[in-house]
């Protein structure tokens, strides 16, 4: 059943030609009784005036301060945009004050009984587009002219004597004082509506009045005017302000009566964003059937069901039951056609809102009705833009004549041959329908609004053309024709808008079919090279035999030609893909021997699927630059050059997004029989401003399930008991650091090392916990802190090798049985040793007392103090030691180590700063008191080294030792900490002891 039989329309819109008159409410002409019988008749526009909320609570308002209701609002302001409902609004008000007595089975569904007049109410009009500056009305029966708000009030209100008692008021353009104008009002009921104000004061400051203009006067006259209306309880002022229309007018006039309206008005907002169907509907239909509406809805319900079925691109909310109710609601309309009215052409100044969108459905309506057409709802695509009774409301009347060659040329014609025409020739025949105009019809109205939201998407056209019977599939290839022949309609991948412009992509479609995929190999392959060139790991492009790939410990990216090898993301998506063999090559050898540091090599390769799409985009952009360079296209494309350098300027950009989508296999060392194993990485939004490739291989790295394959220096360090079960030659008990360095390079399940401070802080802990022996030479550190080397002369040993081979502590002359306690005895007169540090066998005889309990934690300041708060320690505290390795963190215990309200006992520090081809060291271990003077000098090159930002030049460290009264709780510590270390930067670890060392 089609729309015809389910809604009737009024016999006006079938029968009369319209005209703007019908739909454009106008307060002036209903006073002067000169409006069309739709709003002038009462019984008429009463019968085809829709409740809304806002409607409803104005008559409320206004009747309800007539009947002295308490609470009732005494100056009411409608809150509205230019069009957008108040003066059908006041119309109303108008109608019910002079004829709701004798009209009361039609007004009570828009007032309470209770509130409707029981015979007429006094109404005053004041339309401030209709004056002048020197003029207001003229009332020939008594000869009087008006010449102000004041004098047009006064007539209104008590007639010719009301007005020669305000005369002179009038004439010399002064307002009365508020006694007048209080025994003016005073006496019977008033209802005063005052529409457009701000065009008034406009005109009104062209009239010089004393020291001022007559605008000047006018304002403080509506000061007094709405002050007296809360104090008269026989007086209701209705005024609005539509500010798109008299931008500076209205503010200006809002700012001076705001002292005053605000104390007294209600703001009131006519019209609801869900009322637009209802209104729409009361105003051009005498009836609808709700059980057609009902039966279309659910027919379109399905419809949307079955094409989701199909993949089509339409959101999951055109089958909910909240989205049945809006095509009942909408009935016959569909509601996309309301919506793209409503929230995207009524934004128009010029469209008048409701009053245009009206308009443009009543022509809709009898272009249907005249027609031979009888669809289930009337679609977006029906709206018959380039009709002769149309096509003005939607390009002259709102200043969009520009648009009307692209409609020749691309919608329709008298000629029949614009592209639409033409291609709907076959369509009409394969399915009925006009699918590409009704198609082309919904992008232009979605086009008119201008900005980011101009253009339809691809949902709203297929919503605007398709209905039960129509396959959405077809719609798609219909609009994919359309577009391959259109002039003026682009697309910026998710949006379709006319344009009043031929098309700049078509310009450069047919350019780039001159140019082919090995025009712009070079290009490509060094934009490929300038996007993953920055990061962790070395850029090492598509080596063509084994032998070009170095076997050396540092981290390569390998990254292959956009030709090949390849992979489909089509297919890997269900399942891991084989190693291509070539890559297998790189990974295994060596030119002719097997590769040693096979953990230093990333392989990325490109996606078949994307590829073309990537080369497409590079031949786009050497079009691109070929037309910007050419001196003869500039005037050609005058209009859209500003685009085409835009363009010009975004290409490399866009180029760029499009390498990230089209390398995505990854494929890395993970210590397993297949020795490699395989991601899929995932571009994400934020890596595309870096604009730098390796982010989201670091990314996709660092946060796989089985945990990071990369270190940065920022990490914590490894255990060291880890370090050795994987890191140390199997059954070895001594390495160097230069051969534990490589092994990260070399055994596919340690993490890839991208920087050394986390190995370096790993041997460190493990020295210092008398876990491992440090041999640098004939320097033994073991059970106190070092600053690690790096090299193939520098020794790591168990405390179990160390002791066997008589190193540190256990070189012949020390006792053994004291040598492996883990803190020296403090002896009498002198503080206790921490530790072994190398010497002779004389000075290594060395008393170690026993082990003091700790606890310990490292992390960022606020991770710290979150687990020192949440490990609930009820022992007395005894030494707090801060420790640092990072040279953000030192520089913070290099300040605090001499400040705050606590000084630290002692200072352990070592600095290795190496700025330019300079190279800083210190060493340092005592007192505050002394490393007073070593701060003076150190804190300068620290932050040098700091502003240079390269962590792999410098290596420091800092420890500072706390004696902690036992009698204070842990929350105290808490508390001190956070006072001391407050948000400093770095990694920090907190040792805190409980006991007292004893023998």
């Amino acid at each position: 059943m089609g729309i015809k039989v389910g809604a009737v329309p009024h016999a006006y819109l079938l029968k009369d030609t319209l005209t703007d008159a019908d739909f454009a409410a106008d307060l002036m002409r209903l006073y002067r009784n000169e409006a069309p019988p739709v709003y002038q008749d009462p019984t008429v526009f009463l019968k085809q005036t829709f409740p809304t909320e806002g409607l409803r609570d104005t008559l409320k308002q206004v009747f309800g301060r007539i009947a002295h209701v308490p609470g009732s609002a005494s100056v009411i302001r409608l809150e509205t945009a230019f069009g957008g409902g108040k003066t059908h609004v006041m119309s109303t008000i108008y109608h019910v004050a002079r004829d709701g007595h004798r009209l009361r089975s039609l007004v009570r569904p828009l007032l309470d009984e209770a509130l409707i007049p029981s015979a007429p109410v006094k109404t005053v009009v004041l339309v401030g587009d209709k004056y002048s500056g020197n003029h207001c009305m003229e009332y020939a029966e008594d000869g009087i002219e008006t010449h102000t708000l004041w004098g047009e009030l006064a007539y209104q209100v008590g007639g010719k004597e009301a007005w020669n008692t305000w005369k002179a008021y009038d004439e010399e353009r002064m307002p009365p004082s508020d006694a007048v104008l209080h025994r003016l009002l005073s006496g019977s009921p008033v209802v005063l509506l005052m529409d457009e104000l701000p065009a008034y004061l406009r005109t009104a400051r062209s009239v010089t009045v004393g020291h001022t203009t007559l605008a000047g006067v006018t304002i403080p006259f509506m000061q007094r005017l709405l002050t007296l209306a809360a104090s008269l309880p026989n007086l209701v002022v209705v005024y609005s302000l539509a500010r798109e229309a008299y931008a500076d007018e209205a503010e200006e006039l809002l700012r001076e009566l705001d002292a005053v309206s605000a104390r007294v008005e209600t703001v009131i907002r006519p019209t609801g964003d869900t009322e637009v169907a209802a209104i729409v509907n009361r105003r051009l239909f005498a009836s609808v059937d709700p059980a057609a509406a009902e039966n279309t809805a659910d027919r379109f319900i399905r419809y949307y069901q079955s094409s989701l079925g199909n993949d089509m691109p339409l959101p999951a909310e055109y089958v909910t039951p909240a989205y049945r109710e809006a095509l009942i609601r909408s009935y016959p309309f569909h509601p996309a056609l309301l919506d793209v009215l409503d929230r995207k052409v009524a934004t128009i100044p010029d469209f008048n809102k409701t009053r245009g969108a009206l308009r443009v459905l009543a022509d809709t309506v009898q272009a249907l009705w005249e027609g031979d057409d009888d669809p289930d709802l009337i679609l977006p695509g029906m709206v018959p833009v380039s009709d002769v009774r149309v096509q003005p409301q939607l390009t002259s009347r709102i200043k969009r004549e520009v648009f009307t060659h692209a409609l020749r040329a691309d919608l329709a014609n008298d000629q029949g041959d614009a592209h639409a025409q033409l291609l709907d020739r076959s369509w009409i025949g394969r399915t009925g329908r006009p699918l590409v105009s009704h198609m082309a019809r919904t992008a232009y109205l979605h086009s008119l609004v201008q900005g980011k939201a101009s253009g339809a998407t691809l949902t709203d056209l297929l919503i605007g053309a398709g209905s039960p019977g129509v396959d959405l599939g077809l719609c798609l290839t219909a609009w994919e024709e359309f577009m391959n022949a259109a002039w003026y309609v682009v697309s910026d991948g998710r949006l379709f808008r006319f344009q009043t412009e031929p098309s700049l992509n078509k310009v450069i479609a047919d350019e780039m079919t001159m140019v082919h995929n090995q025009d712009v190999r070079a290009e490509l392959v060094a934009k490929i090279q300038q996007v993953f060139q920055d990061g962790a790991f070395k850029l090492v492009y598509n080596p063509d035999e084994s032998v070009e790939l170095e076997d050396r410990p540092s981290l390569r990216l390998v990254v292959t030609s956009p030709d090949g090898p390849l992979l489909d993301l089509r297919t890997t998506g269900i399942e891991t893909p084989a190693i291509p063999d070539r890559i297998r090559d790189l990974f295994e050898n060596h030119g002719g021997d097997l590769r040693k540091y096979r953990n230093s090599l990333v392989f990325l390769l490109a996606d078949e699927g994307m590829r073309e799409d990537l080369y497409r985009l590079a031949r786009r952009l050497r079009v691109i630059r070929s037309l910007v360079e050419d001196p003869l296209r500039k005037e050609a494309f005058a209009s859209q050059w500003d685009r085409l350098i835009q363009e010009q300027k975004s290409g490399p950009q866009e180029l760029s997004r499009a390498i990230y989508r089209t390398y995505r296999h990854l494929f890395y060392p993970d210590g397993s029989a297949n020795g490699l194993a395989y991601r899929i990485i995932e571009p994400h939004q934020d890596d595309f401003p870096k604009g730098k490739g390796q982010h989201m291989i670091e990314r996709a790295l660092r946060e796989r399930p089985e945990g990071p394959k990369l270190l940065v220096a920022d990490d914590p360090p490894k255990d060291p008991d880890w370090l050795k079960e994987r890191a140390w030659d199997y059954g070895r008990d001594e390495i160097t650091t230069e051969a534990l360095y490589h092994a990260f390079f070399r055994r596919g399940q340690l993490p890839f090392l991208a920087a050394v401070d986390p190995l370096k802080e790993s041997i460190r802990q493990a020295v210092e916990k008398r876990l491992w022996v440090y041999r640098d030479g004939d320097r033994v550190v073991y059970g106190e802190s070092v600053n690690p080397v790096i090299s193939s002369t520098v020794w790591l040993y168990t405390a179990e090798r160390a002791k066997n081979l008589g190193i540190g502590p256990w070189q012949p002359g020390t006792d053994e049985s004291a040598a492996i306690l883990t803190e020296p005895e403090k002896a009498p007169g002198r503080p206790a040793e921490t530790g072994y540090s190398g010497g002779s066998a004389k000075e290594a005889r060395v008393t170690y007392a026993k082990p003091v309990r700790e606890w310990k934690t490292t992390g960022t300041v606020d991770e710290v103090i979150r687990d020192l708060a949440d490990a609930d320690l009820t022992e007395p505290v005894a030494i707090v030691r801060l420790a640092a390795v990072q040279l953000a963190a030192v520089n913070a215990l290099t300040e605090l180590s001499t400040t705050g309200i606590r000084l630290p006992v002692t200072v352990d520090a070592s600095f290795l700063i190496t700025v330019d081809d300079e190279e800083i060291r210190l060493d340092f271990k005592g007192s505050v008191r002394r490393f007073q003077r070593v701060k003076t000098a150190i804190v300068p090159f620290v932050s040098e080294a700091m502003t240079r930002n390269r962590p792999d030049q410098n290596h420091v460290s800092m420890t500072l030792t706390y004696d902690w009264d036992a009698d204070q709780p842990t929350t105290a510590l808490v508390d001190w900490l956070r006072t001391a270390l407050g948000k400093r930067p770095g990694t920090y670890e907190l040792t805190v002891g409980f006991k007292e060392a004893t023998v």
